[in-house]
């Protein structure tokens, strides 16, 4: 079994599994420094295809681009990768709140402006 990284670098892996958001792939031919300079460049990493025996996709991993940790446990090395966070959920939520709050300052203005009508209107009446 193989994986391809974005720049066509194919590397043989033993095993590839996620779990709780994270993405583990296990190689016995590559030493942790070379992991780790192999994986630390997010580029490489948004799309990684896994190969099975003929070369062909056996499937398509996306979007874990950050680098937890490489470990040696007994002659295989596990590289550890995550997920980039998404902020998007954080700022619909603070654009939430800001709505929430500018929309209550325009009802007190509204609030206001009727007020000064009510008080208005009748003055101008007589």
């Amino acid at each position: 079994m193989k994986i391809k990284l974005m720049d066509n670098q194919e590397y043989s892996i033993s095993d590839i599994q996620t779990k709780d958001n994270l993405l583990e792939i296990s190689f016995s031919d590559k030493s942790c420094e070379e992991l780790a300079t192999i994986f630390s460049h997010k580029a490489l990493l948004h799309t990684i295809n896994v190969l099975d025996g003929s070369g062909n996709i056996a499937s398509v991993i996306n979007d874990f681009v950050i680098l937890t940790k490489v470990e040696l446990i007994g002659i295989t090395r596990i590289v550890s990768i995550i997920r980039e966070a998404d902020d998007t959920q954080e700022r619909i939520g603070n654009t939430e709140l800001l709505l929430e709050e500018a929309q209550a300052e325009i009802d007190t203005l509204l609030d206001g402006m009727d007020f000064i009508l009510m008080e208005l209107v009748p003055s101008m009446m007589q």
